[in-house]
C-alpha cells in the first residue's frame, strides 16, 4: 500500500474532488450501462416498461448485491513454515496426492 502526503488546503480540496468524481463515474457508468440495456431489451424489443435514470441506479445495485451473495470471491492462502526435509517431503507427498484426484 502506497501512502500519499496531501500537503494544504488545495490538496485537500482537490483529492475529496478526486473522490467525488470517482464515486460518480463508479455509480454513472454501470448504471447507464443497466438503463440503457433495460430500455432497449425490455421497452423496445418486449414492449415492456420504461425506467428512469434513478431506477436503474437502484436495479444496478441490487444486481450487484444479488451477485456479490451468490459468488462471493475469496481465496485463503496457508503458510506453514518447514523447518526438515521429512516435513517438506511429507507436503510434497500430500500435495501430489491432492492434486492427482479424479474429478
Amino acid at each position: 500500500m502506497k501512502a500519499v502526503e496531501i500537503r494544504g488546503f488545495f490538496g485537500m480540496v482537490l483529492f475529496i474532488a478526486m473522490a467525488l468524481g470517482a464515486l460518480i463515474l463508479a455509480i454513472t457508468i454501470p448504471s447507464t450501462v443497466t438503463w440503457v440495456t433495460w430500455n432497449a431489451i425490455i421497452g423496445d424489443l418486449f414492449r415492456g416498461p420504461m425506467i428512469h435514470f434513478w431506477q436503474a441506479i437502484i436495479l444496478t445495485t441490487i444486481i450487484g448485491i444479488v451477485v456479490k451473495l451468490i459468488f462471493q470471491p475469496q481465496i485463503n492462502f496457508q503458510f506453514k513454515r518447514v523447518t526438515s526435509a521429512e516435513e517438506l517431503e511429507e507436503l510434497r507427498k500430500r500435495y501430489d496426492k491432492d492434486s492427482h484426484k479424479p474429478d
